[in-house]
């Protein structure tokens, strides 16, 4: 089911891409021909290529989609953050523990109104829905990249666990899996790395400050310490490289993304031996999962 779905979303988007390489009308865009950066100017791309060649119901189409789109994803989105702050305070006691409160409903209220306040300042604070989906984009990778670390790590600590799934060669595609997460954010571009790395760098921080109040012990914030630089290396490199703000990057493409590949790797191995010398008490140490 995950793989077809993948592939009929590959073939949806593949075709809109070839679509969209067929109506577009370089001089009703008020663009240079071939100017392909230039696209990122243009508020709605696909809806004004489709409205220059007298494609009005298409460009309406693609309107109606994106909003009905963001909807969905934001409802799925919201309801997920608030209970991932309301599980780290019930559970992992990461969080203060107002957060752990449900109402006579059983929903998390202080955690929505959280997620209804960070929401709301990056609403304020940035000045466009794609401005917003650049860094939302980050945030999710980001979020999911270092669970191919977490797959190696539980595969070497825990080789005899019932497992209903086994990746084939995890050795090999856990790696991959994480040096494609990287390059996904560094590709997003200078704002969308350094506001995303910020954000993260906030939310690290207070675990930090709160660990003294928390189930988090030095060992854990050592363990994890990777992340921090991880993250603090991602800055630089995408700061001098090629997609960075220096009008001459100190280092041009290819070979930024190269240096970012090699550097993924590192930190692939770095993250992976963390994991595996842990020595704090988890789930699968005393039951099994």
């Amino acid at each position: 089911a995950i793989v077809a779905s993948l592939l009929i979303v590959m073939l949806i988007y593949l075709i809109e891409s070839l679509a969209f390489l067929g109506v577009i009308d370089w001089s009703k865009l008020g663009l240079s021909q071939n100017s392909w950066g230039s696209l990122t100017s243009l508020g709605y791309p696909y809806a004004s290529a489709a409205l220059v060649v007298g494609i009005g119901i298409i460009a309406v189409s693609a309107i109606i989609g994106v909003v009905i789109a963001s909807y969905s994803d934001g409802i799925i989105y919201y309801g997920g953050a608030a209970r991932v702050a309301n599980t780290l305070a019930r559970y992992d006691g990461y969080f203060p523990q107002p957060f752990a409160r449900l109402d006579k409903r059983g929903i998390p209220i202080y955690s929505v109104i959280l997620v209804l306040i960070i929401s709301v300042v990056y609403l304020v604070l940035l000045p466009s829905f794609s401005s917003i989906l650049g860094i939302f984009v980050d945030a999710v990778v980001f979020s999911y990249a270092p669970s191919a670390i977490s797959l190696a790590v539980f595969r070497k600590k825990f080789p005899n666990e019932n497992r209903p799934y086994k990746l084939p060669a995890y050795s090999v595609l856990a790696p991959i899996a994480f040096v494609v997460g990287g390059l996904l954010i560094y590709w997003s571009g200078w704002t969308a790395v350094w506001i995303s790395m910020i954000s993260v760098f906030v939310g690290l921080l207070f675990l930090t400050v709160y660990h003294r109040r928390s189930k988090i012990s030095s060992n854990d914030l050592l363990s994890g310490i990777w992340l921090p630089i991880y993250m603090i290396v991602v800055l630089i490199l995408s700061y001098t490289g090629s997609l960075g703000p220096l009008a001459k990057p100190i280092i041009p493409y290819p070979y930024d993304t190269v240096i970012f590949i090699v550097v993924a790797l590192i930190f692939y191995y770095f993250g992976y031996y963390s994991g595996v010398k842990y020595t704090g008490k988890g789930t699968l140490d005393s039951e099994v999962v």
